[in-house]
């Protein structure tokens, strides 16, 4: 099974609805909007693409019929968090 987890190098602060990040092998902040700020807060331990997306409709009550809107920017931010350094893939 694919988990995601944070980079634990990865430097982290909350700033309202956002959250700052400053990845290990960067000098550029990323500022995650309230979406993916719920994504990052999630992946405090490890989850599957699949629990981050019952996250998501969970927090901000999204429609069922919304769920592949969901699914598809759950993917693109994970991809996006993992290419800047910031999550990683783990198999389990």
């Amino acid at each position: 099974m694919q988990l995601f987890e944070r980079v634990p190098e990865t430097e982290t602060a909350a700033l309202r609805a956002e959250t700052l990040l400053l990845p290990p092998a960067s000098k550029r902040f990323v500022v995650l909007n309230r979406t993916a700020s719920c994504l990052w807060s999630s992946l405090v331990v490890p989850c599957s693409e699949l629990e981050l997306i019952e996250a998501i409709l969970a927090a901000f009550r999204v429609e069922e019929r919304e769920r592949q809107r969901v699914h598809a920017e759950v993917r693109t931010a994970l991809d996006e968090l993992v290419r800047l350094g910031c999550a990683r893939s783990i198999e389990r």
